[in-house]
């Protein structure tokens, strides 16, 4: 393998085919927002064919590229709302793929579907669609089961809400064909199924062992719990063999070892980051670390394509990386870090052998492109750029930052600069992160930063306390700090940018969404100096509502399930001291604000309601401030449309240039 060479020939129109664009002459908003003319390309078990995810009819479609026949099949024609979110192969010739679609009460929930490699025999395997009585709210693809290409084990609560069990599904003959939400017949379960594992606890999460017997479950409990419920076979009675509910403590199985005896797992019981560990599900006790990224959690594992082989784990330094257990792939990886130097380059998935791969190469002024890894000629071929409009020649420099927080705590973060131009002295945008719990900003391509850098602005992104990859200590440190120390440490990092020259102090504002929406209301409230404007995107404005237990948009609604109440009640504060989280909520602080504010909504937000946004609006309003208001009524939590993403940012764009512009 260490002879081999890297080509361009793969002829790259016939993928472009399903989705033609164009290089602007200058990046105009289109440029950083137009969805991703590939955002998932996945081999089959025999290497011969690709099956894409791309934007068709406003949407996001499924097609089948064959490699060597250089013909392209669309499998999908959905339209707007309705999207295809993921796919995986049966076998050569069945996909299995997962879309949203509207139900009739006017939301979208997801569903699986089967099709053929030729677009016939769609079938449903998870309905949403025709169902009028309750959304199904959990599906898993427990396992693939290899030695039969006729089905799949797939768990579903369809029975019992919250208590999934699995069955064994027809994926030929499974349930009735595929019609629309206004089909006058709807059978929701005339199906050829087999239940083969009652639900033994709530929300089950299950693993089968390497010949396919499920054998393992991790629940989650109301109370916040974790349980790893363990089997011996699959006549077995299920044991009980951890349980915790502190994170700290955390023990997450991810598959089973070759003996089919011990397990893989996560765990960050006994220290500080999360690393990868063999248990003994007999004696209950932890064995050999197998391996661990000194200073940083571990936070995915990588399998080989029938998912019996361990291949190796991934995890976030500075930039990504990556360990490889089996040394074949270990090779592979260090041969296209070569041949791609100073970019980061994931493999993405094989063939059943092992012997061709999907490979993405990408670095933080583009998104990358898809190669096709062929081992028996030792060659890569470019088979399509993931968004060809970015010119990484006119994108910003990012660079990473260290810095201390006024309690000696030290945090890491991003500096995105504009193209060809020093950081020195330049207007800034504060970009904190959401989540903001086990989230956290990395080095790669950033469609906001080079968005707003693209404008002029240097952009700062910080992994305050709280955010993920640091171990727990780091993690829990953020725990009801909302307005506190989390917000400090975003205050440090603008005093940093300032003091060491990055940042003009009197060009600054601030911008996040979600938890990084909270961040930008909250520095406009309390640190009314350092902002010249803030925008908020789906930001949280009153820390009460957290609490509510139904979640209500203009036309649909979520209760709030109890382990979610438990943990805000952990990481946010104290339901019951309200004037504690009115004191720290914008909402409660608005005229203490001196700065523009920019906010944007979607009505549909099931996870911070759209009444967020309204009350925000009106207190600045009534407290005689400048606020702008910008809202969608088919959007939910974020804006995730091409055509709302173009129309909020250029907004963004003109809110900035009017309050903070930038150089010319």
């Amino acid at each position: 393998m260490s002879q081999w060479t890297r080509r361009s020939g793969f002829p790259a129109l016939l993928l472009m085919a399903l989705a033609c664009r164009c290089f602007a002459a200058a990046p105009p908003v289109e440029t950083f927002y137009k969805a991703l003319a590939y955002p998932q390309m996945v081999l089959s078990p025999s290497g011969k064919y690709i099956a894409a995810l791309y934007p068709a009819n406003g949407t996001t479609n499924l097609a089948v590229i064959d490699i060597a026949g250089k013909t392209t099949k669309a499998l999908t024609g959905f339209t707007r709302p309705s999207q295809v979110v993921n796919v995986g192969w049966d076998t050569d010739d069945r996909l299995i793929y997962g879309f949203d679609a509207p139900t009739h009460s006017g939301p979208n929930f997801y569903n699986v579907a089967a099709v053929n490699r030729d677009g016939k025999n769609q079938l449903l395997l998870v309905d949403n669609v025709n169902t009028s009585v309750r959304r199904y709210q959990y599906e898993q693809v427990v396992d693939w089961t290899l030695n039969d290409p006729n089905s799949i084990l797939l768990a579903s609560d369809q029975e019992n809400e919250d208590f999934p069990s699995v069955y064994e599904v027809n994926t030929t003959s499974a349930w009735h064909t595929m019609s629309s939400a206004a089909a006058a017949s709807r059978l929701v379960f005339p199906t050829r199924r087999t239940k083969i594992v009652p639900a033994p606890g709530r929300k089950c999460e299950y693993l089968a062992d390497n010949a396919g017997v499920v054998r393992v479950c991790t629940t989650q409990e109301a109370n916040g719990a974790r349980r790893l419920l363990y089997r011996t076979g699959n006549t077995g009675a299920w044991t009980t063999v951890y349980e915790y509910i502190d994170s700290a403590k955390s023990l997450q199985a991810i598959g089973f070892a070759p003996d089919n005896h011990l397990l893989y797992v996560f765990s960050n019981r006994d220290r500080e980051t999360i690393a990868l560990f063999e248990f003994d599900p007999d004696t209950q006790k932890m064995g050999r670390l197998v391996f661990e990224a000194p200073g940083q959690d571990l936070d995915q594992a990588i399998w080989s394509a029938d998912h019996r082989q361990l291949l190796g784990v991934s995890y976030q330094e500075t930039q990504p990386k990556v360990h490889y257990f089996d040394a074949r792939t270990a090779q592979l990886q260090k041969d296209l870090l070569d041949a791609f130097p100073g970019d980061d380059v994931g493999i993405q998935n094989f063939s059943q052998d092992g012997k061709k791969a999907i490979v993405l190469v990408a670095n933080e002024r583009t998104p990358g492109k898809y190669y096709l890894y062929d081992d028996e000629r030792k060659q890569v071929d470019v088979l399509v750029a993931r968004a060809p409009w970015v010119d990484p020649k006119q994108m910003g420099a990012v660079k990473a930052i260290r810095y201390k927080a006024r309690d000696g705590l030290e945090i890491s973060g991003y500096l995105t600069t504009p193209n060809g131009k020093d950081a020195k002295k330049l207007p800034l945008i504060v970009y904190p992160h959401g989540g903001p719990y086990a989230v956290r900003d990395t080095a790669g391509w950033d469609a906001d930063a080079q968005f707003l850098a693209s404008r002029g602005y240097a952009v700062l992104q910080m992994n305050f306390r709280g955010s993920g990859g640091y171990g727990s200590t780091f993690r829990e440190a953020g725990n009801r700090e909302w307005g506190g120390k989390m917000q400090d440490d975003v205050t440090d990092a603008v005093q940093w940018a300032v003091t060491t020259g990055v940042a003009d102090a009197d060009r600054v504002c601030v911008l996040g969404a979600s938890y990084g929406g909270y961040v930008a209301l909250m520095g406009a409230a309390m640190t009314p100096e350092l902002y010249k404007c803030a925008v908020s995107i789906s930001g949280v404005t009153d820390l009460e509502t957290m609490f509510q237990p139904r979640i209500l948009g203009t036309s649909i609604f979520r209760d709030r399930t109890p382990e979610e109440l438990i943990f805000i009640s952990k990481v946010v504060g104290d339901k019951r001291n309200s004037a504690d989280l009115r004191e720290r909520s914008p909402v409660a602080n608005a005229a203490k604000i001196r700065a523009p504010i920019f906010i944007a909504h979607g009505e549909q937000d099931l996870i911070v309601p759209f009444s967020n946004a309204t009350q925000m609006r009106d207190a600045l309003v009534q407290a005689h401030k400048t606020v702008e208001f910008f809202s969608r009524p088919d959007e939910e939590h974020g804006f995730a449309q091409e055509a709302n993403q173009i129309a909020l940012f250029t907004q963004i764009e003109q809110f900035l240039q009017k309050y903070n512009p930038a150089d010319k």
